[in-house]
């Protein structure tokens, strides 16, 4: 069996940011929308957001390996973490 990446092979940019633990891998495929590899102890999530002047305008959790069930506050725990590890990839 064949699996396709998940992501794309056409990197503009990547930069990685680690903090307390927690490791960051951000992938710029267009103009401020990034692809995110999120390490948490041993939990990973890949994400899709866009950053848009400081905040972030969308924002999606794709792949989950270590949590078995997500929660709407762990989807906005994750969310600020990223938008929070964007600001140390600057």
């Amino acid at each position: 069996m064949i699996q396709a990446n998940l992501f794309t092979t056409a990197y503009i940019e990547q930069k990685e940011v680690n903090w307390s633990g927690i490791n960051a891998l951000f992938i710029e495929n267009e103009e401020g929308n990034y692809e995110v590899e999120l390490t948490i102890n041993s939990s990973k999530f890949l994400c899709v957001c866009s950053l848009v002047e400081d905040t972030i305008s969308s924002f999606e959790i794709l792949a989950v390996k270590g949590i078995t069930q997500l929660t709407t506050k762990l989807i906005k725990l994750l969310k600020e973490t990223v938008l929070h590890l964007s600001y140390q990839m600057n």
